[in-house]
Formats: C-alpha cells, sequence, structure tokens
C-alpha cells in the first residue's frame, strides 16, 4: 500500500498540482498587483463520508479539506458537494460603453442568459460608427465593458471566460474577437466581481459602413479537474455560430450530450461557414466535453439548442489529457489542503519566507511554501477511522494539534506515512 501511496502522490504532483497553481492566474482573472490567488480550505470533517461537502468556506479559510464543489449543475442537487455559483441579479447583466475610451455608440442591444448555457450572461447588439473627424477617423473604436458578481467563486476550483467580439452587420463576416481587459474584486465571501471590457474594431477603419454586430459574454465555470469522465470528439463543417465553452451539444442521430469544457480549433478559423470568403473552409479541431451521457457516432451533426453547430469526424473518446481519475476515484478526500494567509481569496498575495509563508520542516525550499497539499495515508499505531479528528489522519502533531503554518515532514516509514505535495512556493 505504501508503494501505491507514493506512486499516487507523484502522479498528483505531476497532473493535478499545476492545474491547481493556474487555476486563479492574475493574468486571468485580473488580479491586481498579484501573481495568482487559492481558494478558501473546506472545514475538516470524516472525509470518507458521503455527506462531507468539501464546500470551501471563511471560516476554515487557509486549513483543511480541499474545496471539491460544483458550482454548475449538479445532481442530485442534494449532493453535498452542489455549492453553485450564481449571478448576484436575478436579471442578466447589462454591457455599456465607457465614454471616456474609444468613440462610436450602442444603437441595440438584447441582454439575456445565454440560451446556449443558460449560467452564462450574453449581450448582443449593434454599434453605430465612429465620427468621421480627423481626430476620431484611425482611433480606437468605441469600448464596451460588463460587470457581474457572482457567488461562491473562491468556494471551490473554477474558471473564467470572458468573450468580446464583433462582426460587420451587412456582410456578417467572420467574427473578430477582441483580447479583453479583465478586472476581478475579490470579495470576502468568496464571490468575485467582474469588470471585463474592450475596444471594438473602429467601423471607418474597417470598411464596414456605419454599423456593425457586436456579443459579450460572461461565464464562471467548473474546473475541469471536477469532471469524473471527460471525452473528447473530432469535429468539421461548423456551421452558423462557433461552439463555446459551457454549451451542451447533442448528437443528431447518436442523442448523446455532453457539456463543452474546451474547444480546440486545429484547421482553419472560420466558423460562419454559410457566409465564408471565397477560398475558406469552415473550423476543424476537436471538443472536450465532460457531463458526457451516451456515445457519439462519428458522422453525425452535432447541434446546441436544436441547431446544427459541426459535424463530428470520430466516436468520442477518453480526452488526451486526462485528469479524471481524480475525481473518479476520489483521492480528493485523502488529502488536506493548506495556504499562507496572504495567498487565500483577498489575501495580499504576497508571503515572506520564515514569517508569513508556510513552513515545512525537512521539506526542500521548507520556509517559502504558498500552497501545499498533505496526502494523509493509512492509518497506523492508534490511529481509528473512520475519524472526524485530524490526529487521526495526520502523524505529526505539528500537523494536527497547533494548526500554524507550520509543518513538519517526517520520514515515511513505521511512523508515519504523510506525503508533502507543493502547489506553490516562492522564488
Amino acid at each position: 500500500l505504501g508503494g501505491i501511496e507514493a506512486a499516487i502522490a507523484h502522479r498528483i504532483e505531476r497532473e493535478i498540482v499545476p492545474t491547481l497553481r493556474d487555476a486563479y492566474l492574475a493574468t486571468t482573472w485580473g488580479l491586481a498587483g498579484m501573481e495568482r490567488m487559492f481558494p478558501f480550505a473546506a472545514a475538516f470533517a470524516d472525509p470518507s463520508l458521503a455527506a462531507t461537502s468539501f464546500q470551501g468556506t471563511t471560516a476554515a479559510s487557509t486549513q483543511g479539506l480541499l474545496p471539491f464543489t460544483y458550482g454548475e449543475a449538479c445532481v442530485p442537487a442534494s449532493e453535498p458537494r452542489c455549492l453553485l455559483m450564481a449571478f448576484s441579479s436575478g436579471t442578466p447583466p447589462v454591457a455599456v460603453r465607457d465614454t471616456s475610451r474609444g468613440y462610436g455608440s450602442i444603437q441595440t442591444q438584447t441582454c439575456v442568459w445565454d440560451p446556449t448555457d443558460t449560467s452564462a450572461a450574453l449581450c448582443q447588439g449593434e454599434y453605430l460608427k465612429n465620427s468621421t473627424s480627423a481626430a476620431t477617423l484611425a482611433g480606437a473604436g468605441m469600448y464596451i465593458e460588463m460587470t457581474a458578481m457572482i457567488t461562491n467563486v473562491a468556494k471551490g476550483w473554477r474558471t473564467l471566460e470572458a468573450r468580446i467580439e464583433a462582426r460587420d452587420d451587412f456582410i456578417q463576416g467572420t467574427w473578430q474577437v477582441m483580447t479583453p481587459t479583465i478586472a476581478t474584486t475579490m470579495n470576502a465571501d468568496g464571490s468575485a466581481t467582474i469588470r471585463f471590457g474592450a475596444n471594438l474594431p473602429n467601423i471607418d477603419v474597417m470598411g464596414w459602413g456605419n454599423y456593425a454586430n457586436y456579443r459579450i459574454r460572461l461565464k464562471v465555470a467548473d474546473h475541469r479537474i471536477l469532471s469524473t469522465r471527460p471525452r473528447e470528439i473530432a469535429f468539421n463543417s461548423g456551421t452558423t455560430s462557433e461552439i463555446r465553452v459551457g454549451q451542451t451539444v447533442v448528437g443528431a442521430t447518436s442523442g448523446a450530450s455532453g457539456r463543452v469544457s474546451k474547444v480546440a480549433v486545429t484547421n482553419n478559423t472560420y466558423w460562419e461557414s454559410s457566409t465564408a470568403p471565397v477560398g475558406t473552409t469552415p473550423a476543424a479541431g476537436t471538443l472536450t466535453f465532460y457531463s458526457v451521457s451516451g456515445s457519439f457516432a462519428s458522422g453525425e451533426n452535432l447541434r446546441v439548442l436544436g441547431v446544427t453547430r459541426a459535424s463530428s469526424t470520430s466516436t468520442d473518446s477518453d480526452a488526451d489529457i486526462d485528469l479524471s481519475w481524480f475525481a473518479r476515484n476520489e483521492w480528493y478526500r485523502h488529502v488536506y489542503y493548506a495556504v499562507a494567509g496572504n495567498y487565500v481569496w483577498t489575501g495580499s498575495g504576497t508571503c515572506i519566507p520564515a514569517v508569513s509563508c508556510l513552513q515545512v520542516t525537512n521539506l526542500t525550499d521548507a520556509a517559502k511554501q504558498r500552497a501545499l497539499l498533505i496526502m494523509m495515508g493509512k492509518r497506523f499505531g492508534t490511529q481509528t477511522r473512520p475519524s472526524a479528528a485530524l490526529a487521526d489522519y495526520l502523524d505529526s502533531p505539528e500537523n494536527h494539534l497547533t494548526l500554524d503554518r507550520i509543518f513538519e515532514q517526517l520520514k515515511v516509514g513505521a511512523f508515519s506515512n504523510d506525503r508533502f505535495i507543493t502547489i506553490s512556493k516562492n522564488p
């Protein structure tokens, strides 16, 4: 058993840790002045019980069980890990023009919950050309932005997708994707207030006439580490609209379905085949799904809300990068999670070695730890399980009594089998 635990600990370090380390990157979430942050820990309870929630909480904050909760659709709803996210308002957020940046104006706009994925907010409409004066003709196009607050973001592992795009409203050619500027405010209750925006293309410079279409979409999704059965399928013949993360795709022939976690375009970038310029062809690539039901067939139409969006060119198979073993075999029940106070959600994003970083005696870079996992090995000695006592899982008194930022890694053997795994540390 000790050999198996050592192998699993190594696999967690190799495959799982990179996804946890990069979940809340400042560059992805727009966390000003920070490099990365980490979610709240779940309060420690008997990890073997089905009733244990694994919900990150402000009460636990820096130490406890790994926060392994579902933020999106969760069946059954009584599942203890169904800590669902929600937009703070029951009505979709609206997009607005920032009058201090760019030129142009919103002509028409409709804001809804995206009908292809009601956990995403979507605004789309038409914007008016810029002023044709010499001062603005070559300037930036209209700046559009959206602000929304989403609950329970830091009580589990989540990903952010903010998308802004525009196209000519007459020819309706390919959608041009803007790189958004994102700013996230981390709220003390674990929610996130997200503001993002971008300059749309200057209509005069693009030669688009007087008007252009735009759409702006915000989704916070479950991290792929939560998936128990990720599947992958090859596609081509994209039509009418691109497939987006979070949408449910249904096979027209097989009836199989799955929620999209990743779209990888490997050939061409044009989805609008009905209006594609001469010499271009629709995009082709692969779709990765989670929450898969049934089996997709090769050569069938792939539909979103009854509209054909692509055609499969293979049957579905295990995704190349398959992390599902971690959730499927419930290894999250066997790890303890700790974060330095300044690196947990709402912290300053810095820690000083031997002062405010986590410290693990006998570990490489002992005083520089920002976040770590402790794999809780098999019980020994007087330990009993199942148990709600941390002393029955972590061996050194330094690890289960003081509950401070200092830990101790003992030699694995007759008296200890705790294995420390670094998630992030200071350079």
